[in-house]
């Protein structure tokens, strides 16, 4: 079972701990849990759902890359993947799960289109925490493709050059599109 985490034994008895963190007495946070005023950045931690996955607020976990592609593998957007999440016609359940690895004390996401797509999800209240695979490990490569120049604070979208970043106010990506009047049609 310990197999499962990255850090082994004591990672897996810490999550386990955190599952009951409204309880007095539980043991401190890793530093990757907290914000920058050492509060934890959410208002939670991390929960355990399972070996290997954790229940995570999108905010708290940074950007691997410094710019992403505005559409995903299948070639459907981001932003229209949005559109569907928020007028129901698509649940969240139905994307596969980010996946995110403990670097430097601190989460990132492998995932990074998803994890644009959630942070506008919580950034718009459509969602507050998400399922995410926690990685054994770095992925091939990983040291290569972490080239954020802001400790994953935010992404610049390739094409156009706009940032989906923490707050709504510094994220400039689907803005216009999201908060404006749906166009007839």
């Amino acid at each position: 079972m310990s197999g499962t985490f990255a850090l082994g034994e004591a990672e897996r008895e810490f999550w386990n701990a955190t599952r009951r963190f409204d309880r007095p007495g539980l043991p401190s946070p890793p530093a990757a849990a907290l914000g920058p005023s050492g509060a934890a950045a959410s208002g939670k931690w991390p929960r355990a759902d399972s070996p290997g996955f954790l229940t995570m607020c999108p905010l708290d976990i940074g950007f691997c890359q410094d710019s992403i592609s505005p559409a995903f593998r299948n070639g459907s957007s981001i932003l229209a993947t949005l559109r569907q999440l928020a007028d129901c016609s698509m649940d969240i359940r139905e994307m596969p799960p980010m996946q995110v690895v403990l670097h430097d004390e601190k989460f990132f996401s492998v995932s990074n289109r998803r994890l644009c797509l959630y942070r506008l999800c919580q950034l718009l209240g459509l969602l507050r925490a998400v399922k995410v695979q926690l990685l054994q490990g770095p992925p091939p490569h990983f040291e290569q493709k972490l080239t954020t120049p802001c400790e994953g604070a935010w992404v610049r979208v390739r094409g156009d050059g706009r940032i989906c970043g923490r707050t709504l106010e510094e994220t400039t990506f689907g803005r216009e599109e999201l908060l404006s009047p749906a166009s007839p049609g």
